[in-house]
Order: structure tokens, then C-alpha cells, then sequence
């Protein structure tokens, strides 16, 4: 596929972001990729069951995604990022499959658009921003988008003050720590035990990134 492969979510081993592997509660399939050393699970609309009026499921996992990858067919289909409702998305590509007739081939059309603060991300598009159907590098060029637009979401004012807020509590959470074990270690009590009573501090290996996707590769992304 132009993203990736399916995969039977039952029973799945690798990253499955947040879909459930065990009660079919998020489908029976989904789309999963591994590229340039990140594990990339889609969220797909048509592949998340949706037959509840308030489409929880779908809402739960794409609602609360940061980018979204949106699929249109024809020439005169039109996308409009008000028709889906949601906190987090910030950044929207949209692929439009159009056929050239004189060619007689299909040809993939991609345009991004992004809420207000999200800054630019590579790769940038080409004065065309047309793919081939057969074009080997449109693949790389999706995720290498895709990856750097949920990096970009991240700068946006909205997420730098969550994170920022994020990161002050866990300091403070550490201080807490720090000082519940001093107090111990003055009392000869186990340090352990009082850390571990407060339940707030976790070592800061175990502490996840904000985004599954980051990682050491971002410098070679961003020269695609």
C-alpha cells in the first residue's frame, strides 16, 4: 500500500498505538509500517467500526491523532478540515487520485494545510505536487511527511505549553521524590519504599516521548 501493510490486529506483537489486539474493539485490521527505524500504526476511519451513532471508537483514536492523511477521488472533490471536528489534529495531507487521460495513467495530487502556528516541515512539495501511481519514492515521501508534521505539530503553541506544563510536574514530581527519599534515608528507612509509596515518580528511562515517532533519526528526515 502507499502508507503500508495490512495487518491482522488479533494477536499483534509490534507497536499497535493504542488499538486493541485483544477484543476486536478497534477492528479486526489496520495499516502498519516500519520505516527508517520508526514503528508506524495507522488509525484507519473505514477500518475502526463505526456503527454506534457517536463513532466513539473513531473519535477516541483519529479525534485525538495530530495528523491526519486524507484520501479523495476526482478532480473536482474538495477537502474541507472543518468537516472533521477535533482538539488535537493540526495538520492535514491530502491525497486526491485523479487520471490523466492523455496518459492514460493515475496520478496521486498532494496538498497539506495546518492550523495557524504549525511551522513548515520537509519535504517540501514540488512545484507539481504530483506523484506517478508507479512512482517508487511517493511512499517515502508520505511518511517522511507524515513524521515530520506531527514533529512540527509539537512546536504549535498549544502543544509546546502541554508539554512544557508536562515536563514542569515531572520535575517537580522528581523534587518530591528527591526529598520523601532524604527524609527516608534520615529515618533509616528503605529509600525505595518511600518513593515508591507516593506513586507520582517513575525513572526518567521509563518516562515514554511525547510522540512514538521521535527519535535519532530526525536530521536524516529532514533532508528527504
Amino acid at each position: 500500500g502507499l502508507l503500508g501493510n495490512r495487518v491482522t490486529l488479533n494477536g499483534f506483537e509490534g507497536y499497535r498505538g493504542g488499538l486493541d489486539i485483544k477484543f476486536g474493539m478497534t477492528g479486526e485490521e489496520s495499516v502498519y509500517e516500519e520505516w527508517a527505524g520508526h514503528r508506524v500504526m495507522f488509525h484507519v476511519s473505514t477500518l475502526i467500526p463505526g456503527g454506534d451513532e457517536q463513532q466513539v471508537q473513531r473519535k477516541r483514536h483519529i479525534g485525538n491523532d495530530m495528523v491526519c492523511v486524507v484520501f479523495v477521488e476526482g478532480n473536482e472533490t474538495l477537502f474541507d478540515p472543518m468537516a472533521i471536528r477535533s482538539h488535537f489534529l493540526h495538520s492535514y495531507i491530502v491525497v486526491q487520485c485523479v487520471r490523466n487521460n492523455e496518459q492514460d495513467a493515475i496520478l496521486y495530487r498532494v496538498h497539506t494545510v495546518s492550523r495557524e502556528g504549525v511551522p513548515l516541515c520537509k519535504p517540501h512539495l514540488s512545484h507539481s505536487n504530483t506523484f506517478h501511481h508507479h512512482d517508487s519514492t511517493f511512499h517515502d515521501f508520505l511518511l517522511a511527511k507524515i513524521i515530520n508534521a506531527e514533529r512540527a505539530c509539537l512546536r504549535a503553541p498549544k502543544f509546546a505549553e502541554l508539554q512544557n506544563r508536562t515536563q514542569i510536574q515531572m520535575m517537580h514530581n522528581l523534587i518530591v521524590a528527591a526529598e520523601d527519599a532524604e527524609a527516608a534515608l534520615k529515618q533509616g528507612k528503605n529509600v525505595k519504599t518511600a518513593v515508591g509509596r507516593r506513586g507520582s515518580w517513575l525513572p526518567l528511562g521509563c518516562v515514554r516521548p511525547p510522540s512514538p515517532l521521535v527519535d535519532a533519526n530526525q536530521e536524516k528526515l529532514e533532508n528527504v
